[in-house]
């Protein structure tokens, strides 16, 4: 370790007299492109390996346990080096990629055989976590986002941008809490931020953030850059203004991307504003709470989308990601994805068996307008494309209007499909310096030079049988290598045959190695047909990318209606295979379930789920719940939020019947948790979680409030769970869930008429308990909570000491039932002058004078 440690301040040490020491020309030609990427890795090609100097090659030698070598001298110390074969260097990128690693590209230019001196380089990628668009280095069912957050006067202009599909999103915030909800719905690979930025504590934990240049956020030059590139005067026709708050933060992301060696933006062709009038708004709380797409532990399992997702294609998957974190308002856009649902009931096998064979041709496309796809991407588009007509095929005969239009935006693409067949060989390499990636017959001048190297390994073979023969040596072989190119190679105990014409280009221990003017010539006019071949290979491979140009609109139309169609088949097997109805979208503020079930939990469960009705509307709109822990509250809070979710995305839902009116927002404070970074305790959290419920919440809200007040004491707790309560029904008069363990709160019906007090039943012998996780109308008098402590384990000892004390304390508490029965008298007393309220504060006052 102190070996490595003293290697690394050599190597700064270098890296700091390098101006005032001796290097090769080689090592200054790195340093000179070194000094562009600071703080990136450069691959820099030294035949088949990449190689990495200095800091680079300690840090990479560490993170991806590759030998750290030396290579020559800086002054009197020695250069650290480490290498990558040019073969396997994009798993050593993905792998850097993750750890959130910037890696430039530096290759040769030309071939090496016919270059004299120090080989020509350029950097040709630079590979962001945030800027990836090659498959090996992309999650397939995730969106890798590159983002950039702006502030002015505590409003946030926040921009998205999807390289590798030319997504392209912005969205203004008021409210530091919707700008975090923003950055966990979309949660970027790279966030940029200027350097002036104030709530740099908001994001500080976020992984890859990258400080920009405050000049990189400059309003007008964000204007220029975005006019320029999509052709307008202004972005008005994309519904922002021209002093829109995102604009600095989508003009950063245009001139990051093209710092990464990118000139062509062709797939991103809209700038689309995001409002939350749109979409459901969640907080981070609630997402995080409900676990739409990440479990309470940061993994996938046991969530909605691990239930939901049965796509086909990694485009659909991403789509339906999207969906969830942004379930939408519009009711006509929900019935209409409602009707292709259940026509495709009867259809959705055969069409997930052809969608499973459609590529990436969101990503593909991208790669195409940038030029970087790979062979295996054209190999892929031209399989896709012979998919489509039988999509339409099969899908034909379905009278549905809105499947119509979705397949009328999925093109067929006749004659690309014919320049694809043409122009591709029909299992190309893998790359285009490979060779054989050009179909035969495509190009004339090709296939004369194709026919030379297929000819010139005849002629080596005579050449090696006849100089076999001449010197009398069976086993003798001509090979070849890119440093010293074709050789005979001659066992040292045969030196004495070799004959005068023979000139020894390399010795070895035990071999060495010859050339001859045959042999010279062979291998000139071979190599230079082998480099003219390739050389012409990779100019018809460019020209492909502009012959397909002028398709790239439609094809990006085409991936996001595949996309669409492929959720819509998943979600009509999901109703099938999960028996889900259609709920009925209403313009009412209500939530009507008949045995509504949970999701996540009736697929995970050994047991059956039970089901329970909901019945939430204008006219009873707060449910305060009561029952034991482990009883079911939370489960069923949930499970109400997740079915709004649901029929939010156009999704069938886990009910017997459903009727949802359509929320504008939807709001947790489920569980404990305290917030240790900000110093935060546990009670802290909630009342902050709270305060975001009552200070944004509205009318067309959904609110769901688990037991409000835990971490503080029991009287203040109960007041503070009360006042809210009363907030909710005489403020905001949101569709509530409020479970609770204050059974003085189900009083509050005798105040307010919107209000139903439900509970969950148990069954109870002796001193245990059974579950029956069935809701109905009333009150659990009793949390039965030593009853779920003892079934925890605690000692016997603390069971029944605390049985003893709940005795004494309850010997001191009137019954609720009457406590009813006193409020009811009292109010009767003098109805108009006595509230439920004074009336129960009237009933603490004689319990404490008793």
């Amino acid at each position: 370790m102190n070996d490595l440690k003293e290697i690394k301040n050599n190597s700064k040490i270098i890296l700091q007299k390098k101006k005032n020491s001796f290097h090769t020309p080689m090592i200054k030609q790195y340093l000179v492109f070194k000094k562009k990427y600071p703080n990136m890795f450069l691959f820099y090609q030294m035949g088949d390996f990449y190689e990495l100097f200095f800091d680079d090659a300690i840090q990479s030698s560490y993170l991806l346990n590759i030998k750290l070598t030396k290579r020559g001298y800086s002054s009197i110390n020695t250069i650290p080096m480490s290498g990558i074969p040019c073969c396997n260097v994009n798993y050593y990128i993905s792998k850097l990629v993750k750890l959130g690693k910037s890696i430039v590209i530096c290759n040769q230019i030309g071939n090496k055989s016919l270059q004299k001196g120090l080989m020509k380089r350029k950097i040709v990628k630079v590979i962001t976590p945030g800027t990836v668009t090659d498959e090996d280095f992309l999650s397939e069912n995730i969106d890798n986002l590159l983002a950039a957050v702006y502030e002015h006067k505590n409003n946030f202009g926040y921009a998205t941008l999807d390289l590798s599909s030319g997504r392209f999103y912005v969205y203004e915030y008021n409210t530091k809490d919707a700008l975090l909800a923003g950055i966990q719905s979309t949660d970027p690979q790279e966030l940029l931020y200027p350097e002036n930025f104030l709530h740099i504590n908001l994001i500080k934990h976020r992984k890859n953030l990258k400080k920009c240049s405050d000049s990189d956020f400059e309003m007008n030059l964000a204007k220029k850059l975005l006019n320029l590139h999509f052709g307008k005067k202004n972005l008005s026709c994309f519904g922002i203004s021209d002093n829109s708050i995102v604009l600095p933060a989508a003009g950063c992301l245009f001139i990051y991307v093209k710092s990464m060696h990118y000139n062509h933006f062709d797939h991103i062709r809209s700038i689309k504003m995001l409002n939350n009038q749109d979409y459901i708004y969640m907080n981070s709380t609630t997402i995080k709470n409900l676990e739409l797409v990440k479990n309470l532990s940061g993994g996938n399992s046991n969530t909605l989308l691990s239930v939901l997702d049965r796509t086909v294609t990694k485009m659909g998957s991403r789509m339906l990601k999207r969906w969830l974190y942004f379930p939408i308002r519009n009711r006509l856009t929900i019935k209409n994805r409602q009707k292709i649902i259940f026509v495709l009931q009867k259809h959705y096998y055969p069409l997930q068996q052809l969608l499973i064979h459609i590529g990436d041709l969101e990503r593909i496309v991208s790669r195409l307008s940038l030029r970087t796809a790979l062979p295996n991407d054209w190999l892929s588009l031209r399989i896709s494309l012979r998919i489509i007509p039988k999509i339409h095929n099969l899908l034909s005969d379905i009278s549905e209007k809105n499947l119509n239009i979705l397949l009328s935006y999925i093109g067929l693409f006749p004659d690309l499909i014919l320049i694809l067949e043409r122009s591709i060989a029909e299992f190309p390499s893998i790359c285009i310096r490979e060779g054989n990636v050009i179909a035969d017959k495509y190009n004339l001048k090709l296939d004369e030079l194709r026919q030379l190297k297929k000819s010139a390994k005849n002629i080596l073979i005579n050449i090696e049988n006849q100089e076999r023969v001449k010197l009398g040596i069976s086993n003798l072989k001509i090979s070849f290598n890119s440093l010293i190119g074709y050789y005979v190679q001659i066992s040292n105990k045969y030196l004495e045959f070799i004959p005068s014409h023979y000139v020894k280009k390399q010795t070895l221990k035990h071999f060495t190695r010859f050339t001859f003017s045959e042999l010279q010539q062979f291998q000139e006019t071979f190599l230079t047909a082998d480099f003219r071949a390739i050389e012409l290979e990779t100019v018809l491979y460019e020209e492909l990318f502009d012959i397909i140009f002028p398709y790239l609109k439609e094809l990006q139309i085409a991936a996001i209606y595949l996309s669409e169609l492929d959720v819509l088949a998943n979600l009509s097997e999901r109703s099938i295979q999960l028996n889900y109805v259609c709920p009925l979208i209403t313009e009412k503020n209500e939530i009507i379930l008949e045995k509504s079930r949970h999701p996540v939990i009736e697929e995970i469960s050994q047991i059956s789920f039970i089901a329970n009705d909901v019945f939430l509307s204008q006219k009873k709109n707060v449910m305060i719940i009561t029952g034991p822990n482990m009883g079911g509250k939370s489960t069923y809070m949930r499970q109400i939020a997740l079915i709004v979710i649901l029929s939010s995305i156009g999704s069938f839902v886990p009910a017997k019947k459903a009727k949802i009116g359509i929320f504008d927002k939807i709001f947790t404070r489920i569980g404990s948790a305290d917030n240790l970074f900000r110093g935060q305790s546990t009670f802290m959290v909630e009342m902050i979680e709270l305060s975001s419920i009552l200070n944004h919440a509205t009318d067309h809200s959904l609110v769901l409030i688990d037991e409000i007040g835990r971490g503080t004491s029991n009287c203040d707790g109960l007041a503070l769970a009360w006042s809210c309560v009363e907030y909710l029904v005489t403020q905001i008069n949101s569709i509530t869930l409020f479970s609770t363990h204050y059974v003085e709160l189900t009083l509050l019906i005798h105040k307010f008429k919107t209000i139903q007090n439900m509970f969950f039943s148990i069954l109870k012998k002796n001193d245990d308990i059974v579950f029956l996780y069935t809701i109905q109308p009333g009150i659990s008098k009793n949390s039965h909570s030593l009853s779920v402590a003892k079934m925890s384990g605690l000692p016997s000892d603390v069971i029944i000491r605390a049985k003893k004390k709940l005795k004494e304390l309850n010997s001191i508490k009137l019954d609720i039932q009457k406590n009813n029965i006193l409020i009811n008298f009292i109010i009767s007393l003098e109805p108009e002058n006595i509230s439920p309220r004074k009336a129960l504060d009237y009933i603490y006052f004689l319990k404490s004078i008793i």
